[in-house]
C-alpha cells in the first residue's frame, strides 16, 4: 500500500441506542442559525441533560470548554455548520462527541518512543497489519455476508516529541463502521492486546505498561469523548484522514478483501457523520452461534462497567422507576426463565396503555398474539422474522426498540422456545431493516396476516377496540361539565373503523388523502369519501348502539343503572347530531388529518419495481407468481386490466397479436428483440439491466405509434408520455420540471414523440434517467419535493434522430435506433427495392386492443419471466446505432471520406483546418468546431507530439484539384 501524505489542511442511519427510554423524547425548537458559534451557545447542555459533545478549554490559550447537547435530530445542522467553518475554512476547533453504546468501532493507538525517535516508525504496511487483524477477530464473532464496510484510520502530519518529558508520540486513530456495544468492544481490545506483540514487532515502542499502553482501553471499555474530526486538544495538531478501506466479505472462501479508496476524493465531499462515533448507520451484524456462550460469558462478568448501567437485582426493576419505564438490553438479555419474560411483559403491557403514543399501535399488540403457529413454529423461519420486521418499523423514530418486548413475547408462543436464545433474538432485532427483499413491511401488514390468517380473532379484536373506543368518548364527555363531544375522541375512533382503508399524506388545505382500493392508493379529493362516512356510515353505527341500548337492561335494571344509562343515551344522541352537521365534520377531518397521516407515504408509493398492479391482483417479479395485494405494497398505479391464465381458447388471439408484430420487424432477430423490450418494460429492474435509450425511427405508416397504442393498453397507468424539454434542457432545470419527471415515478415506459428537427439530446440528463440507479428530484405544482429512482424504459419515436453532441461510449452504448422498416398501405407492392416490406392496413386494427391486451399482457409477463428482463443484443439494431453515431459524428466521417494513411505523408495544422471547414460546410450545413478540438481528435486518432505543427505519414485525399486547400489558401 503507498504511504498517504497527511496535511492538517486535509481535514474535512439507524440502530437503537442501548439503554431505550420509553418517555417521549424532548423535542428541541429550531431556529435559524448560521455560525457554529451560534449553534453550540444554543445547545449548552442544561442540569438533567445529556452531554453529547464537550470542548476542550485550556485556560493559558484562553480556549474555553464547554458541555453541549445536540440530540441526534440537529446532528445534520451540526456537522454542516462545523464543515463550513472549521473544514472548509481551515478553522481551529476543540471538540469530543461522546461514543454510543451501540456504535462504531473506535480505536485510539498510542505510541510512546525514545527521544531520540524523530521520525514515524509505523509504515502503510503496519497498518493494513491492524486492520486485517482487527477484521480477523470481528470473524470470529460475527456472521459476515456480501455487504461491505469501511474503515477510516487517522494520523497527524508527524509525530510529536515531548521535550519535557524526554519521550517522542505518535498515534492511530480507526473508526470502523460496524455497530457493536461495548462488551465486544472490551473483548476486542483483548484479542489485539494477545496480537500486537507479535505483528508489530518492528515497532520500538517504550510505553510505560507496555501494549497496554498503546491500546487505549476507556475508548474501547467506556463511553470517553472521541474528538470530532478536525477539532484537536489545545496547541497541537489535528488528525486527518490517511487511509480508507472497504471491506469485503468472499461467502466462498470465507476471507475478507480490502481495497483501499482515494483518501484526496474522498475529503472533496467529506461525509462527517460517516466518520462519527454517534453514526448511527452502521452495519449491524449478527453473532455466530458459537459466539453466544462466550458473549453471554463476557456480559456476566463486565456488563456494569462496560455498559454503563446500574447492575439490578433482576430485569423486572426496568419497569419500576417513578413514572419513567424504560430498559436496555442488558435487562432483556438477563432473562432466562418464563416467569420473569412473563412479569416484565405485564408491567410493558401497563406502560403500553397508560401512553398517548399506543395510540395507532396499541391494537398490534393482540393481532401480533392473534397469528396462528404458522408464523413462530417450526418451519416458520421467514414469516417470523418478517414479524419481526414489521414491529422494529412500526416503532417511531426515537424510540426504535418500543416493540422489542412484544417481539420477543410472540416468539415465546413456540412450543421449542429457549429462553437461554433471548441474547440472540435481541441481536435478530437489531439486524432487522427498514426494508425486506424490497418490501416495505409495517403494522399494516400484521393488521392484514392477522385478517388473513385468524379472521375470527381479527373481527372480534377490531369490535371491541370500536366498542372501548366508543364508550371512551362517551365516559370522556360525562366528565366534561360542558357536555360536548370532543372532535379528538371520536376522531381515534373513526382511525379504529377506517384506518385501513384511508391514509393522509399532506396537512396542507383539506389534506392529501388516499383511499385504499383492493390493495391500491388512489388519491382522493379532500378525503371526501372518509367525509361522507362521518356523515352518513359513522352516525349508523352510532344510530345501531342507541338502538342496541334503549331495548337493553329492561325493568329489572337499578335507579343508579337507568340514571347512567339515560346519562349515555343522551351524550350518544349528541355525537349521532354532532356528525350530522357539515361544521362539525369539517372539524372531524381536519382532526383527523393527524391521526390518518402516514410520514413519507408519496416515496413509498409505487416505490417497488418487481410489482405490476392489475385489476385483480399483483403480479410479483420477484416471487415469480400472481397474488393478492398486501399492504406493503404501496401500489398506486394499475394497468386497468386483469390478469389472466393463458389457455387453448386464447390461441386465436395469440396468432393475431404475432401476425401483427411479424409485420411490424418481419426479421426474426429484430422480431425477437422488440418482443424481449416489450416484455421488459413490465419490470421495473429491467432497465437497470440494460440502461438503454430506445429510438423508434422511420418514415410515416410503419407502425409506431400504433405499437405504442397497444402498449398503453396494456400498460394502462404505467405508460407515460414526457415532453422532449426533458431531455434537452440543462441538468439544472430538470428538478424544475414538475408534474413531466414527476410522471415518471413508478412508471414502466415513457415515451417522448415526434422531436423538432434539429433539437439535441443532453447527454448527461439521458445517462441519468437510463441508469435505474441515479435518483432524480421533482416537484408537482404546490407539492413538496420527492426523490426517486426512475423504473421506466425509455422511448423516443420519431421519423427524424436527434441531435447528439458526445461521442463516448457511456453514451452510445445506451442509445438503441430501432428501424421501422415496414410500410402499411391500402395498396401494398410486392418487391418494392425501396420499400421491401409492404402490408395492407388495417383501419379497425385499434378497435381488437381491448380483445388482445390482456393476452398480450400475459404473454409479455411469461416472456420477462424467462429473460429476467434482459434484451439481448440485436445486429441489425446495433448496425442501425453505428450509422446514427456515424452521421452524429462528423469528424469520423471525415476522416473516412478525407485521410487516408500514406508512407511519407504529412497534413500541417492549417491544411487540416481548411480542409475540414470546406468538408463540413457542404457536408453538415453549420459551423465547424474550433481548430483545437480538431486538432485534439486527429491526435487520437494518429497521434502528434506536442512540440509538432503537422501529422506524419498520412495525408489528405482531394476529389479533385479545385478541393486543394492549398489553392484556397
Amino acid at each position: 500500500m503507498d504511504s498517504c501524505k497527511i496535511d492538517g489542511s486535509d481535514l474535512g442511519k439507524n440502530v437503537s441506542p442501548y439503554s431505550i427510554h420509553m418517555n417521549s423524547s424532548k423535542t428541541t425548537t429550531k431556529r435559524k442559525i448560521t455560525t457554529l458559534k451560534g449553534f453550540l451557545d444554543s445547545h449548552k447542555a442544561k442540569d438533567g441533560d445529556e452531554i453529547t459533545h464537550t470542548r476542550i478549554g485550556d485556560h493559558k490559550s484562553k480556549i474555553y470548554g464547554g458541555k453541549y447537547n445536540i440530540p441526534d435530530n440537529d446532528l445534520e445542522e451540526f456537522f454542516t455548520l462545523y464543515k463550513k467553518d472549521i473544514i472548509d475554512k481551515k478553522g481551529k476547533e476543540y471538540l469530543t462527541e461522546r461514543q454510543l453504546e451501540n456504535g462504531p468501532i473506535a480505536i485510539d493507538l498510542d505510541f510512546h518512543y525514545d527521544y531520540e525517535v524523530d521520525e514515524r516508525q509505523h509504515t502503510s504496511a503496519h497498518i493494513e497489519e491492524i486492520v486485517l487483524n482487527v477484521c480477523e477477530h470481528l470473524k470470529s464473532m460475527y456472521c459476515f455476508d456480501e455487504e461491505s464496510f469501511k474503515v477510516f484510520v487517522f494520523e497527524k502530519p508527524d509525530v510529536n516529541r515531548v521535550s519535557d518529558k524526554k519521550i517522542t508520540k505518535d498515534g492511530i486513530h480507526i473508526i470502523i463502521n460496524i455497530s457493536v456495544d461495548k462488551v465486544v468492544s472490551k473483548y476486542l481490545r483483548e484479542c489485539m492486546l494477545r496480537d500486537f506483540p507479535d505483528i508489530l514487532a518492528e515497532l520500538p515502542v517504550n510505553n510505560v505498561d507496555g501494549w497496554e499502553g498503546v491500546v487505549d482501553n476507556s475508548v474501547m471499555a467506556r463511553n470517553t469523548g472521541w474528538q470530532v474530526y478536525g477539532s484537536r486538544k489545545p496547541n497541537h495538531k489535528a488528525y486527518a484522514i490517511s487511509h480508507i478501506f472497504e471491506m469485503n466479505f468472499d461467502e466462498d472462501d470465507g476471507e475478507f478483501r480490502c481495497e483501499e479508496l482515494n483518501v484526496n476524493e474522498y475529503t472533496k465531499n467529506i461525509d462527517l457523520m460517516e466518520i462519527s462515533v454517534r453514526n448511527k448507520n452502521c452495519q449491524k451484524l449478527t453473532f455466530k452461534t458459537a459466539f453466544i456462550p462466550q458473549y453471554e460469558q463476557l456480559v456476566k462478568s463486565s456488563a456494569p462497567q462496560a455498559l454503563d448501567v446500574s447492575p439490578r437485582s433482576n430485569p423486572i426493576q426496568a419497569f419500576q422507576s417513578m413514572g419513567t419505564f424504560s430498559f436496555s438490553t442488558y435487562d432483556l438479555i438477563k432473562i432466562n426463565k418464563k416467569e420473569e419474560l412473563d412479569k416484565l411483559y405485564s408491567n410493558y403491557l401497563l406502560y403500553v396503555e397508560s401512553q398517548a403514543t399506543f395510540n395507532e399501535l396499541r391494537d398490534i399488540i393482540p393481532l401480533t398474539l392473534a397469528l396462528p403457529g404458522s408464523y413462530y413454529e417450526n418451519g416458520s423461519y421467514e414469516k417470523w422474522f418478517r414479524v419481526g420486521c414489521a414491529l422494529k418499523n412500526s416503532c417511531p423514530d426515537d424510540n426504535r426498540n418500543l416493540l422489542l418486548p412484544l417481539w420477543l413475547k410472540f416468539s415465546s408462543q413456540s412450543s421449542t422456545f429457549n429462553y437461554n436464545t433471548i441474547p440472540e433474538l435481541v441481536q435478530n432485532w437489531d439486524r432487522t431493516s427498514v426494508k425486506e427483499s424490497g418490501k416495505l413491511l409495517t403494522h399494516k401488514s400484521i393488521t392484514y396476516w392477522a385478517k388473513n390468517d385468524n379472521n375470527a380473532v381479527y373481527k372480534e379484536i377490531c369490535n371491541n377496540s370500536v366498542r372501548k373506543q366508543l364508550y371512551k368518548v362517551v365516559n370522556e364527555t360525562l366528565d366534561d361539565p360542558s357536555n360536548t363531544c370532543g372532535e379528538a375522541e371520536i376522531t381515534k375512533l373513526l382511525h379504529i373503523l377506517k384506518g385501513e382503508q384511508f391514509v393522509c399524506a399532506g396537512f396542507s388545505g383539506y389534506g392529501t388523502w388516499y383511499q385504499i382500493v383492493n390493495g391500491r392508493y388512489i388519491e382522493n379529493d379532500s378525503g371526501v369519501n372518509l367525509r361522507n362516512y362521518v356523515m352518513t356510515g359513522f352516525r349508523t353505527l352510532i344510530s345501531a348502539e342507541i338502538h342496541s341500548k334503549m331495548h337493553t337492561g329492561g325493568a329489572n335494571i337499578s335507579v343508579s343503572s337507568k340514571e347512567t344509562k339515560k346519562t349515555e343515551l343522551g351524550t350518544l344522541k349528541n355525537i349521532y347530531t354532532k356528525l350530522g352537521r357539515e361544521p362539525d365534520a369539517k372539524k372531524i377531518m381536519n382532526t383527523a388529518k393527524h391521526l390518518f397521516y402516514e410520514e413519507n407515504l408519496g416515496s413509498k408509493l409505487d416505490s417497488n419495481p418487481e410489482l405490476l398492479c392489475f385489476k385483480n391482483g399483483v403480479f410479483d417479479f420477484h416471487e415469480g407468481c400472481f397474488r393478492e395485494p398486501r399492504p406493503d405494497d404501496y401500489l398506486s398505479k394499475c394497468t386497468n386490466i386483469n390478469y389472466i391464465e393463458l389457455a387453448d381458447e386464447h390461441a386465436p388471439i395469440i396468432r393475431e397479436i404475432e401476425t401483427f408484430l411479424h409485420q411490424l420487424f418481419p426479421e426474426n432477430e429484430l422480431y425477437d428483440y422488440m418482443f424481449d423490450f416489450m416484455a421488459c418494460t413490465l419490470n421495473g429492474t429491467s432497465n437497470g439491466k440494460n440502461q438503454k435509450f430506445n429510438m423508434w425511427i422511420g418514415d410515416g405508416a410503419n407502425g409506431k405509434s400504433v405499437l405504442i397504442t397497444l402498449l398503453e393498453a396494456v400498460l394502462g397507468d404505467y405508460k407515460v408520455d414526457v415532453p422532449t424539454s426533458l431531455i434537452t434542457e440543462k441538468r439544472a432545470r430538470v428538478g424544475q420540471h414538475s408534474g413531466e419527471l414527476l410522471d415518471t415515478k413508478g412508471a414502466r415506459l415513457a415515451v417522448i414523440n415526434e422531436p423538432t428537427k434539429g433539437e439535441k439530446i443532453n447527454e448527461g440528463v439521458m445517462k441519468q434517467l437510463t441508469s435505474n440507479t441515479d435518483k432524480v428530484t421533482a416537484r408537482a405544482m404546490y407539492k413538496e419535493h420527492e426523490t426517486f429512482v426512475p423504473q421506466c424504459c425509455w422511448v423516443l419515436a420519431s421519423n427524424v434522430l436527434m441531435e447528439v453532441g458526445s461521442n463516448d461510449h457511456g453514451t452510445w452504448r445506451r442509445i438503441d435506433a430501432v428501424p421501422f422498416k415496414s410500410l402499411f398501405t391500402a395498396n401494398p407492392v410486392k418487391n418494392d427495392p425501396l420499400k421491401p416490406y409492404q402490408f395492407p392496413i388495417d383501419p379497425e386494427i385499434i378497435n381488437k386492443f381491448d380483445d388482445w391486451k390482456e393476452v398480450l399482457a400475459s404473454m409479455l409477463v411469461k416472456r420477462v419471466m424467462q429473460t429476467k428482463g434482459i434484451v439481448k443484443e440485436c445486429s441489425i439494431v446495433r448496425e442501425s446505432s453505428n450509422k446514427y453515431k456515424q452521421k452524429q459524428d462528423a469528424f469520423s466521417q471525415f476522416v473516412a471520406e478525407k485521410i487516408i494513411v500514406e508512407e511519407g505523408g504529412k497534413i500541417t495544422k492549417s491544411e487540416l483546418t481548411t480542409s475540414y471547414r470546406i468538408w463540413h460546410e457542404q457536408n453538415i450545413g453549420t459551423r465547424p468546431p474550433p481548430g483545437r478540438e480538431l486538432f485534439e481528435n486527429l491526435d487520437k486518432i494518429h497521434g502528434r507530439k506536442p512540440s509538432e505543427t503537422k501529422w506524419h505519414n498520412i495525408s489528405l485525399k482531394y476529389d479533385n484539384d479545385d478541393d486543394d486547400p492549398d489553392d484556397d489558401c
